[in-house]
């Protein structure tokens, strides 16, 4: 942890799985990592959909990505996410999505972020 002018700089290690890179990020400080890919390209962040519930508000979402798209119905909600104790991003707003398949990821965080 560095200080800078308005804030701290933390530098977060890229781990590296299945020739994808990502950081790890909890929903709070005494909660294990979760994996979570940093796609710049997206104007969108992700969660799993593990991890919302019933209650959660639902908003549309149009995306368009190379091979496809999706315009769906998900569920929505605003988090922080933490490295150990220091909080990375406070009121990010995710989208559900299911993780599927051999990603292994917990969520992605876009450009917006």
């Amino acid at each position: 942890m560095i200080p800078i002018s308005g804030g701290v700089e933390i530098t977060l290690p890229f781990y590296v799985k299945g020739g994808f890179r990502f950081i790890q990020l909890s929903l709070s400080p005494d909660q294990k990592p979760l994996r979570f890919l940093v796609d710049t390209g997206s104007r969108f962040s992700f969660l799993d959909e593990r991890y919302f519930t019933e209650l959660d508000s639902k908003k549309r979402i149009a995306v368009s990505y190379p091979g496809g798209k999706d315009d769906s119905y998900r569920k929505i909600k605003t988090i922080q996410l933490f490295h150990n104790v220091f909080p990375i991003f406070k009121d990010i707003t995710v989208y559900s999505h299911n993780f599927s398949g051999h990603l292994e990821l917990d969520g992605i965080i876009g450009i917006d972020s």
